[in-house]
């Protein structure tokens, strides 16, 4: 099934987007998230997979202090029933060549 919800917090300039697809693709998702060009604090959101692991991926989100070593964070998650479809996200799952998200940065999803 997917989900689409936009994420607010400390999310642009600090490679959320590349270390949420990649925690999507190690946790067997599929999905992809694009920055909101009108708010820096909000990234939209795609998820495919199982109710149970989308639910753990959005408390995961919520309950690490931080996403990555450069601060990234996710204060609030709000789902909604419109939004950007999986193909059509800026960085996505199946776009996605390289695990690493960038020298010396690493996650905590």
């Amino acid at each position: 099934m997917e989900e689409r919800f936009n994420v607010t917090g400390k999310v642009q300039g600090v490679f959320f987007r590349k270390t949420f697809t990649i925690a999507l693709q190690e946790r067997g998702l599929k999905g992809g998230a694009t920055n909101c060009s009108k708010d820096k604090s909000i990234v939209h959101c795609t998820v495919i997979g199982s109710n149970q692991d989308r639910e753990d991926l959005k408390r995961d989100l919520l309950n690490v202090k931080k996403v990555n070593t450069l601060g990234a964070m996710v204060n609030f998650i709000k789902e909604v029933d419109h939004g950007i479809s999986f193909h059509d996200h800026d960085l996505h799952t199946d776009k996605l060549k390289s695990k690493s998200i960038g020298p010396g940065i690493k996650s905590y999803l």
